[in-house]
């Protein structure tokens, strides 16, 4: 007879990610990143465009500035 798991949800709506709490998020994601190898390149790649996206914004502000 097979078990039958009750679905695992988790709600991050309620966690403001200001201040300790987002330091938290970050730091949980760097360590899933550590044990899974697919999961750490998905996570460099993600902060390369982040950074990539963040110059274009700032040098597009600054353009119409």
């Amino acid at each position: 007879m097979r078990e039958q798991f009750p679905p695992v949800t988790i709600n991050f709506a309620s966690v403001k990610v200001v201040g300790i709490p987002g330091l938290t998020l970050v730091a949980i994601a760097i360590a899933i990143a550590f044990q899974f190898p697919a999961a750490g390149w998905l996570f460099g790649l993600s902060v390369a465009a982040g950074g990539v996206l963040a110059a274009a914004l700032i040098a597009l502000r600054r353009h119409h500035a």
